[in-house]
């Protein structure tokens, strides 16, 4: 009976693996996104203009298997985009929507 119980919970956990996984990189990209925005305030109140992507690589460190690309910088405003390699989706943010969303 307990063999039956450690194999019904094993199946339960094998079979939302990959669920949790994904989830847990959707969490870090959007977390990342969120960080870099923070630096862009930081970084236009010193420059008068938003980062560029080489000043961000340069300046933070993003999650293991988060790639988040500056998709456009300047003294307007900035949009970027972040993926983790275990999730299909990808996340944008940008300075005039202020808020991470599905691309």
């Amino acid at each position: 009976m307990i063999v039956l119980i450690i194999g019904v919970l094993t199946t339960i956990a094998i079979a939302t693996y990959p669920y949790m996984r994904v989830k847990a990189g959707n969490a870090a990209a959007k977390s990342d996104l969120k960080n870099t925005a923070h630096f862009q305030e930081e970084y236009y109140g010193t420059n008068d203009m938003y980062a560029d992507q080489a000043a961000v690589d340069s300046a933070l460190t993003m999650t293991e298997n988060v790639t988040l690309i500056v998709l456009s910088a300047d003294p307007n405003g900035y949009e970027m985009s972040a993926a983790h390699s275990a999730s299909p989706e990808t996340f944008c943010l940008s300075s005039s929507v202020g808020a991470v969303t599905n691309c």
